[in-house]
């Protein structure tokens, strides 16, 4: 119990949440999970939004074995879920966070003006690294943290234990390369880590 406690402790921290608000578009961080699909389609059909930017080319987390691109699979769930094909815009070429923000550039200045507002759906354990990242690179938007459920089915616990270490490390790098914002770690946080890295 003790143990699901820390690991529920990381999860929220790295799990930032908003109130959803109208937004120019919502940008899903491509991943294998078609629970980023039912987030953005829900919040599509309340009419928060009404296009959806869907990245990626492969991922790190899941590899399951889909056919075509993330971004392009979760495309075919969106419109399944009632999300106008019009309304999809795809950027099936990225590999990371990084390259989902880097590639999606272009697209973001094409259909969002300076102050404008985007929704950001990606997996809860990778929510804070994916605002960090288009935050530090994109500051001129404003940004509304709204991500999906956990996969009831992929996100094991000791999945989750793994991909939360994963990804504080990640936080730590990547705000030294200057890559993301400048995110403190807190020290409960750290002591979290320490004791789930003795044990694995």
């Amino acid at each position: 119990m003790e143990k699901q406690k820390e690991l529920e402790k990381l999860i929220e921290w790295l799990t930032p949440y908003d109130s959803p608000e109208k937004a120019d578009l919502l940008i899903i961080f491509g991943n294998y999970t078609f629970e980023l699909c039912k987030k953005a389609a829900e919040l599509y059909k309340k009419s928060f939004v009404k296009k959806i930017l869907v990245t990626g080319k492969t991922g790190n987390f899941g590899s399951k074995n889909w056919k075509d691109t993330i971004a392009e699979t979760l495309k075919r769930e969106l419109m399944s879920l009632g999300v106008s094909a019009n309304d999809i815009i795809l950027q099936p070429e990225s590999t990371n966070t990084f390259e989902d923000v880097l590639f999606s550039k272009k697209i973001i200045a094409e259909n969002v003006g300076d102050g404008g507002t985007i929704i950001l759906v990606a997996r809860p354990i990778q929510q804070l690294r994916s605002y960090a990242t288009i935050k530090k690179q994109l500051p001129q938007f404003n940004y509304i943290n709204q991500p999906c459920n956990l996969d009831s089915v992929d996100d094991t616990y000791e999945v989750n234990v793994v991909r939360c270490l994963q990804e504080v490390k990640k936080i730590e790098t990547y705000s030294r390369k200057g890559d993301i914002l400048n995110i403190e770690i807190p020290a409960e946080i750290k002591s979290s880590c320490t004791e789930f890295s003795v044990n694995h």
